[in-house]
């Protein structure tokens, strides 16, 4: 998720916004920095407005890609890969909140408080490099997932995302639920994510600050 490029003409009442990629700085102050990375967007943005572009996608948990050489690649690197403990919710969400979004950390949170815990987190020298989530939001849901940006590069991302996928077929879905999807390609190569038509806003209309 990197910093998107907003092209603005601040002496207008609206300004034209070309969103390049990832997230956008100069959005935060209006709350919601939600732009998604994965599209290219030419519209107009009113000040005091957002735009939220929420695509799902949909994977086929019965069809899933075989993980086990992903898995060795990142424990071969000293990264555990396990579920979070109900015991280290604040450190979890601490983390969250840190790196991501205060939105993020209540989704820890919930995630955290299921039985079995449904927060799968990467962790090496007792440090968290990343954490995926799955049922929090909406049941079948994947997400909301990040990985630290000194630990990008490293498969933590795949791997957190195929633990979590597995996680929801053993209990018993056939098909999982990305929501709000930003970098569409990654999900698409990584699990074979399909997206979901008229699926914008989907569950994400009316959000509060």
């Amino acid at each position: 998720m990197g910093t998107q490029r907003l092209e603005l003409k601040p002496d207008s009442k609206s300004a034209e916004i070309r969103v390049i990629c990832g997230y956008s700085s100069e959005l935060s102050r209006m709350q919601e920095p939600t732009v998604e990375p994965s599209r290219l967007v030419i519209g107009r943005l009113a000040f005091g407005d957002f735009i939220r572009l929420m695509i799902d996608m949909l994977v086929r948990l019965y069809d899933l890609p075989e993980s086990g050489e992903l898995y060795s690649k990142v424990a071969a690197q000293g990264i555990t890969l396990r579920r979070a403990r109900a015991f280290e919710k604040h450190t979890v969400a601490g983390f969250a909140r840190t790196h991501f979004s205060a939105k993020w950390v209540s989704e820890v949170e919930v995630a955290i408080t299921r039985q079995p815990v449904a927060c799968f987190i990467a962790t090496k020298d007792k440090a968290i490099l990343g954490f995926a989530c799955y049922d929090t939001t909406m049941r079948g849901f994947f997400g909301p997932t990040g990985v630290a940006e000194a630990a990008r590069g490293t498969g933590i991302g795949k791997a957190l995302l195929m633990k979590s996928l597995e996680a929801l077929r053993e209990l018993g879905h056939a098909y999982a639920f990305i929501g709000g999807v930003g970098p569409r390609e990654f999900y698409a190569k990584a699990c074979g994510a399909v997206e979901i038509p008229g699926s914008d806003p989907g569950i994400y209309g009316d959000i509060l600050p």
